[in-house]
């Protein structure tokens, strides 16, 4: 089980991908959503999967970061792996790209 300083800490490096200005592409819809999902449930600090909303995610990518949550929170994962879900961005050259764009948390 994780402290509140932890968890704490996990969703403050949540909301500063959500705040990412590339999260706002269609692309990165479903790790949007997770990740609204991965907040509530690091704030009611649930350690299994089921009532969480994870199964009125539409997307597999959605529901498999808010299982990352609860993953994080039962210790099976660490903070890296849920704050480092690769994004959606456009490269300077114009090709679509999927890449790991870092917020200031680590």
């Amino acid at each position: 089980m994780r402290t509140k300083d932890e968890i704490k800490q996990c969703i403050n490096g949540i909301r500063e991908r959500l705040n990412i200005d590339q999260m706002n592409y269609p692309e990165n819809k479903p790790v949007k959503e997770g990740y609204k999902i991965a907040i509530q449930i690091l704030k009611r600090g649930s350690l299994d999967f089921t009532g969480q909303g994870i199964e009125r995610l539409k997307s597999i990518r959605s529901r498999a970061i808010a299982m990352l949550a609860v993953d994080y929170l039962n210790g099976d994962t660490t903070d890296y792996v849920l704050l480092n879900i690769p994004i959606y961005i456009k490269c300077e050259e114009e090709k679509d790209s999927y890449e790991n764009v870092q917020s200031n948390t680590r």
